[in-house]
């Protein structure tokens, strides 16, 4: 028996969304900052700009609808980020695990053996955190909830 389709989006909670709202504040005002530089460090205000102009940018996207989910089915799963989609077939992934990344707890995995994709990457985040890759974020479940999900997925279909 194949498992549904199923997508999932993360939780905007009020103090997620204050706190991504707070640091889109700050970033602008680093910005401002950078601008006001530049008659007297130009290097140093441009770098400023350039780099909190980005992070500006990257909150403003995480904000918009649509920008972030998971969506599993038969084949495998697909997870977007900044609006960006990234597609792995169940057949490449050995198993799902809770791991810790900074402050954050994410749901990491192995490669198969059989698998034959590009590995950039692989290398160090197994060095860091022990797995091949992660999901960026939880969608709204616990790391080891999702993981259990993944794996229940992944076990239906191989």
């Amino acid at each position: 028996m194949s498992l549904p389709d199923r997508t999932l989006r993360p939780q905007q909670s009020t103090s997620s969304l204050l706190k991504k709202c707070l640091l889109l504040a700050v970033s602008i005002l680093f910005v401002a900052c950078g601008v006001w530089m530049l008659p007297e460090k130009a290097l140093t205000g441009s770098f400023i700009i350039a780099f909190f102009g980005l992070c500006a940018l990257v909150f403003v996207v995480q904000l918009l609808p649509g920008s972030t989910w998971l969506k599993l089915d038969a084949r495998g799963f697909t997870y977007c980020s900044l609006f960006r989609k990234h597609r792995v077939r169940w057949q490449d992934v050995e198993s799902f695990v809770p791991v810790r990344m900074g402050p954050n707890d994410l749901v990491g995995w192995t490669w198969a053996e059989n698998y034959k994709g590009t590995r950039g990457g692989s290398e160090l985040s197994r060095r860091l955190a022990g797995v091949d890759a992660a999901l960026p974020d939880n969608y709204g479940k616990s790391a080891g909830g999702l993981a259990q999900l993944m794996n229940s997925y992944n076990s239906r279909t191989r």
